[in-house]
């Protein structure tokens, strides 16, 4: 989804949640990149509600023509 200047992914499930957060490899990995990228990583969980995942990344769109936008590259 396209937020002002931003693209943000999020992915959300219904599971059983935990009350902290590992940053095992996986998410440290994914953290990384994303900092790389100029983005923000967050999560967030609670016991009985889930687990919430959020990227946010820079999204910049650049005048090539007349009516035409093209996206830059992340």
């Amino acid at each position: 989804m396209l937020v002002g200047s931003e693209l943000e992914f999020r992915l959300q499930d219904q599971g059983i949640g935990v009350r902290t957060i590992v940053n095992g490899f996986g998410l440290k990995t994914m953290r990384e990149r994303v900092e790389q990228l100029g983005g923000s990583l967050t999560v967030d969980s609670r016991p009985g509600q889930g687990c919430l995942l959020r990227i946010n990344l820079p999204y910049q769109k650049q005048w090539i023509g007349e009516k035409e936008w093209k996206k830059s590259r992340l």
